[in-house]
């Protein structure tokens, strides 16, 4: 399958998520992400609001606070809008998984992060993140889980120089850090990232500690988004 229909596909989940997002939440955005999870793609997001909000409530420290600004996977927003808006994309990688053999995981892989990578890319060109000065206020990114240490190549490539990019970079892991050639996809399981869906979607809710109704989530992940 052509990575042009991907990308589009990517493209139009991320911006009708991220339009909803705004709809519903009038708040201060300076971070928008694009997630792949262990095959998986959904996003993230911080605004001002929400993380003043999400230090208070979880007892944040001064000193992790800096990077708790730009941890994805503690947003409120995280995996926002995957139910609604990726039934496409989960359709089209459920597609292309089922051609993949062993060998040819970590180039699919690598495909869907550039595939991601293009369609912010793409949205930023159109101005979806805002122009001019406004621009240089927020960052967008495509993170990996587990880190594949080119966050930080991406996030040079994808935001305008300012303050808060270098602020952001910080947190972000280099080619450097890795300590393997690539991400370790021998051991994909796709229940895992199920699995870590359904942790950031109950977080906060009640009930998120019952395991029943965590079992039922991340059975109805795996059956209505079709990524096993």
């Amino acid at each position: 399958m052509s990575d042009t229909i991907l990308v589009d596909a990517l493209k139009t989940a991320f911006q009708n998520a991220v339009i909803s997002l705004r709809k519903n939440h009038n708040e201060n955005f300076y971070y928008y992400a694009y997630i792949f999870d262990e095959g998986i793609a959904y996003i993230s997001a911080w605004s001002y609001e929400a993380y003043e909000k999400s230090v208070v409530e979880n007892n944040i420290s001064d000193e992790d606070k800096c990077w708790w600004k730009w941890d994805y996977s503690d947003s409120p927003y995280a995996v926002y809008g995957y139910d609604e808006y990726f039934t496409d994309v989960s359709r089209i990688l459920k597609e292309r998984d089922s051609n993949l053999t062993d060998d040819d995981i970590e180039n699919e892989w690598e495909s869907r992060i550039s595939a991601m990578e293009k369609a912010l890319k793409q949205l930023d060109e159109e101005g979806f993140f805002s122009k001019g000065e406004d621009r240089h206020k927020i960052i967008i990114n495509v993170e990996a889980a587990p880190p594949d240490c080119r966050e930080h190549k991406r996030a040079v490539y994808l935001n305008p120089p300012s303050p808060l990019l270098d602020e952001y970079l910080e947190f972000c892991e280099t080619e450097e850090d890795d300590d393997s050639d690539n991400i370790d996809n021998d051991e994909y399981d796709p229940n895992y990232a199920a699995n870590l869906i359904a942790n950031i979607m109950m977080k906060n809710t009640s009930d998120e500690n019952d395991p029943e109704k965590k079992a039922s989530l991340i059975e109805e992940i795996m059956k209505k988004k079709s990524i096993q």
